[in-house]
């Protein structure tokens, strides 16, 4: 079974980078701050999250890819953000174009909320949240 994707951020990326998974048969779980702009991917087969933290609850892995970095902290670190619907080996991609401190303190959120460790991704200039408890072997448990 493929596994279950959320999408947070519904605009000039994220939209055709959301009907790119649906094609691609992932079972995909979306939120936007305007629901209309989700219309596209829900007539292809999305189902709607009231809140970031339903998408996480609804999801493996969630990709958040929003406008600046006043919004990625909000729909990750804020009030029905994406730590608090999180659950054990969630993994979470900000795909957000914001500064790297900011990337920082949201990682700091996420340790403070959870078993999780940020991982950065030197290739991809991008923050990965994980969680879930370190194993002997260094992978993640469930």
């Amino acid at each position: 079974m493929m596994q279950r994707i959320g999408f947070i951020g519904m605009g000039l990326m994220g939209r055709p980078m959301s009907l790119a998974l649906l094609k691609a048969g992932f079972p995909l779980t979306v939120w936007n701050r305007t629901r209309g702009k989700a219309a596209e991917a829900l007539e292809a087969g999305a189902a709607w999250a009231g809140s970031p933290a339903e998408v996480a609850a609804a999801s493996e892995v969630v990709i958040a890819m929003v406008t600046d970095a006043g919004a990625s902290e909000a729909v990750i670190c804020g009030p029905e953000g994406v730590l608090e619907g999180a659950g054990p080996g969630l993994c979470l991609i900000d795909m957000s174009s914001i500064p790297p401190e900011k990337s920082r303190a949201i990682a700091e959120c996420a340790r403070d909320k959870s078993t999780g460790a940020g991982l950065f991704s030197r290739r991809w200039r991008r923050r990965l949240y994980m969680w879930g408890k370190p194993t002997a072997s260094g992978r993640r448990s469930n």
